[in-house]
């Protein structure tokens, strides 16, 4: 018999709470010892509650409590920062690092505690350029919960010395603190994520789901087990599906944009260039794999190409597409204000609906920074330049860019798109990677039920006449 850990996410979106309840009814089945770590709102500070809101604990432990309420057999609860297992010496600060890199740099021990910090704050103000010292109390706060955490963990797996641990992501704050530890006593853990489509999940044996060395692992076994018609088919629906805008497992972003609509000035000029832009909060605070190497930023990264580009090809136009996710990104209207005064550029921002489709079919090349249309780009037959870190980088798709000079290069003779067998390849991994879910249905990558129930409901009635009350002053 083994001994299983569950962490239980305090995230109020599925499909990570379904997943959760998933792993923990399937150790039930198995035999296992199960023990579920939870929180009731012990944290001084944590991803959905930073300000610790009374209010905020109670629909979280609500929906928690619900959600246990669902399983069928026995296992046993702990508590998160359960004393017997606290110790004390968790990291303090009396300074915080004035900019973002230098922050990311902190460490707890093993644990990387700048990115556990970091990539929580880039995620809620969407602002990779943030200067975590103005937001000193709130940052203090987190990083001794997550401090915190992370002694526990080291404490409650030696005590419990469990053969196998199941958390959410493991990228921030006290996700990154159970992974650590795991990884610090040689533990055996697997963190949970979405998968190819909305009926499955992912299991990444002691690493991020960002880990790009466990994906080449993906990759590699792939290549040995799929078949070409099973690579053809599952590939090429996984990149028509995208076109067609169905979300399999993630938001379409171009629901809202207009078949085929293109600029104004589109067909104005001779040689048109697609540069898809991308939210780079998003991975800007993950860990080193994903730190850029050609440029600081989009920003510079836009002013240095368009500049030499007009110089070397001034007959090539930049049309500058805005993710769809940057709508609230702080460095949006920065680059809105450099692209306006660009002569040889023109910007579409995030809520535009021009087609995102439309201008990489119709372009002579597709530039990006790390977007997945790079990819998209070789499968429909254009040349597609990278340049930056991107899950992709290792298939013959694209270009990949790793100093100015030799973007340069690649937009004055992209050649010909690269090899589309290889865009089918990775696309037929991404489209069907994971496990099926055997007591969740999920209605659509937002929306699913546990063993026929909603699990983002709250059912102790107290709880729900608090929360209806609060309702009314709100």
């Amino acid at each position: 018999m083994m001994k299983s850990v569950h962490l239980l996410s305090s995230e109020w979106w599925s499909p990570h709470k379904e997943t959760d309840l998933e792993l923990i009814q399937e150790s039930i089945n198995c035999g296992n010892e199960v023990i579920v770590v939870g929180c009731s709102g012990v944290l001084d500070a944590c991803y959905i509650n930073p300000k610790h809101s009374w209010l905020d604990c109670v629909r979280c432990v609500g929906m928690k409590n619900a959600g246990l309420s669902y399983l069928i057999g026995k296992y046993t609860y702990v508590e998160l920062l359960d004393k017997r297992f606290e110790s004390n010496g968790y990291i303090e600060l009396r300074d915080l690092p004035n900019n973002l890199k230098s922050f990311l740099m902190l460490k707890d021990g093993q644990l990387d505690i700048g990115y556990a910090v970091g990539t929580y704050l880039v995620d809620v103000t969407r602002d990779s350029s943030l200067n975590p010292s103005e937001q000193k109390d709130l940052v203090t706060k987190l990083l001794i919960a997550t401090s915190r955490s992370y002694r526990w963990f080291l404490n409650f797996f030696s005590a419990e010395k469990p053969d196998i641990i199941y958390a959410m992501n493991g990228r921030h704050l006290q996700y990154r603190s159970i992974l650590q530890a795991a990884l610090d006593l040689g533990l055996d853990i697997r963190m949970h994520e979405r998968g190819g489509e909305k009926n499955k999940y992912m299991l990444y044996p002691r690493c991020l789901p960002h880990d790009r060395g466990y994906f080449r692992q993906l990759v590699k076994n792939a290549r040995l087990e799929m078949t070409e018609e099973f690579i053809e088919k599952e590939g090429g629906k996984f990149f028509t599906d995208k076109v067609a805008g169905k979300d399999n497992n993630w938001f379409s972003y171009v629901t809202e944009q207009e078949v085929d609509r293109l600029p104004p000035d589109f067909h104005s000029y001779s040689r048109k260039t697609s540069f898809f832009l991308c939210s780079d909060f998003e991975c800007a605070a993950v860990s080193q794999e994903w730190d850029w190497y050609v440029y600081p930023d989009q920003i510079t990264g836009i002013q240095m190409i368009c500049a030499e580009m007009a110089q070397k090809c001034p007959e090539m136009h930049f049309f500058i597409r805005m993710h769809p996710n940057m709508k609230n990104d702080k460095a949006t209207p920065r680059i809105s204000s450099v692209v306006s005064n660009i002569k040889n550029a023109t910007l579409i921002p995030p809520d535009s609906s021009i087609s995102s489709y439309g201008l990489m079919m119709r372009s002579d090349c597709v530039l990006t920074f790390g977007s997945t249309i790079g990819i998209e780009a070789c499968f429909w037959g254009k040349p597609s330049v990278l340049i930056c870190p991107a899950m992709y980088e290792d298939f013959d798709v694209a270009i990949n860019c790793h100093s100015h000079s030799e973007v340069i290069r690649a937009l004055l003779d992209p050649g010909h798109a690269k090899n589309k067998k290889e865009a089918m390849l990775y696309g037929a991994i991404m489209a069907t990677m994971g496990n099926d879910f055997k007591h969740v249905v999920m209605e659509n990558p937002f929306k699913g039920t546990f063993n026929g129930k909603v699990v983002t409901n709250v059912t102790e009635p107290w709880r729900r006449v608090t929360l209806k009350m609060a309702s009314f002053f709100n």
